[in-house]
């Protein structure tokens, strides 16, 4: 399982986008959610965990579509799609935020806080 957030998400038409850690953002349909009843709310932001289609997975609910293998010569190249998705509250671990406010340099208790009597 990965970690991403909702970037974006259409309600009326049932699909939306993931941005994961890293890599090309990720489709997603309402029905990789699971059998919620009645559907969750989802907001821009939400974080979400979720799995990968395989690639033979992607090409046989394509090819299936398609009809033919002269079709898929001149079909465009798939997007990644999530197989499962689901809503959490937040990503495990800590932010890049609190990584760059722990390491900040701090001033030995001894050091001078004046300027030097020698530079004027």
């Amino acid at each position: 399982m990965r970690y991403g957030t909702i970037i974006q998400y259409f309600a009326d038409k049932g699909y939306g986008f993931i941005r994961p850690d890293v890599g090309p953002r990720i489709f997603f349909h309402i029905t990789a959610l699971g059998g919620c009843e009645p559907p969750p709310t989802i907001k821009l932001g939400q974080p979400v965990k979720f799995e990968l289609m395989s690639t033979e997975e992607l090409q046989a609910r394509t090819g299936s579509r398609r009809g033919g293998e002269e079709s898929s010569a001149h079909a465009p190249p798939q997007r990644a799609q999530a197989k499962r998705v689901e809503l959490i509250d937040r990503i495990p671990g800590g932010s890049l935020d609190d990584v760059a406010n722990r390491y900040q340099p701090r001033r030995h208790p001894r050091a001078r806080r004046t300027k030097p009597t020698w530079k004027k």
